[in-house]
Formats: C-alpha cells, sequence, structure tokens
C-alpha cells in the first residue's frame, strides 16, 4: 500500500477502486454493476480467515485491513461523487469509516499536522457525501 500524499486519490488504493470503477462503467456496466464489480475485485481476499498467523501480527493484519476497506470505499464514494452516480451503500460506507478515523492512525498522532490536513480532508469529503443530491 503507497502513499504520495494525504489528498484523496493519493495513494494506490483508492486510485485502483476509481479506475476499477471506470474500467467497469466503459465496458459498458451500470453504476450498480460497476460498484459490485469493482468492490468482488478490491475485497477478494480480505474478509477470509487469518489462519496460522502468531498472535502479536494478529492487530496488524487487522488494522491494516481496516484501512484497505477505508480506503476502498473512500475512493469509490469519491468518484462516484465526482461522476454524480453516487448509491447510497458506497455513501453510507464511506461516512461510516471517515467517522470511524479511516486511516488517520497511519498520519501520526491527533493535533499533529498530516494528521489534520488529512482529517480536513476526509471532513471535506463526508459533507460532500452529505450534501450530495440525486
Amino acid at each position: 500500500m503507497g502513499y504520495w500524499g494525504i489528498k484523496l486519490f493519493e495513494d494506490d488504493i483508492t486510485c485502483d477502486a476509481q479506475d476499477e470503477f471506470i474500467k467497469n462503467l466503459k465496458m459498458g456496466r451500470t453504476p450498480e454493476e460497476a460498484s459490485e464489480s469493482t468492490l468482488e475485485r478490491l475485497l477478494k481476499g480480505i474478509d477470509e480467515p487469518i489462519t496460522n498467523l502468531d498472535s502479536k501480527y494478529f492487530d496488524l493484519v487487522i488494522t491494516l485491513n481496516r484501512r484497505y476497506l477505508a480506503l476502498i470505499y473512500i475512493g469509490l464514494a469519491a468518484t462516484q461523487l465526482e461522476m454524480n452516480c453516487l448509491q447510497d451503500k458506497v455513501k453510507r460506507k464511506a461516512i461510516e469509516y471517515i467517522e470511524d478515523g479511516a486511516d488517520l492512525d497511519f498520519w501520526g498522532e491527533e493535533g499533529g499536522e498530516k494528521y489534520e490536513i488529512r482529517k480536513k480532508v476526509l471532513d471535506e469529503l463526508k459533507q460532500n457525501l452529505l450534501n450530495y443530491k440525486h
């Protein structure tokens, strides 16, 4: 999972969500079908049971999975918002992850410069999602 900035679409995962959704639309799928296909591809394996994992790594894997899920839904919601085809399910999940702190732990301690910038970016996306009208 690579990051090159703090803003939206400055990491591999949100870019993958955006690219996959747009690719599916270009293939002639409806936004609903494109979302399902995107989520199916990007979520593959994320919910598989964790076996043979040393307990000291369990929390790390759970944290990384949570961050991965958050970024998938954030990327998909932001893309749908830009394309004026935001789906309620995607909107709700993205807001849920944003309210839960999404990937803020990655950006350091609360009050730190990067943390506060990322929080502002996510809060702005949340407001845009809440204000979206079909």
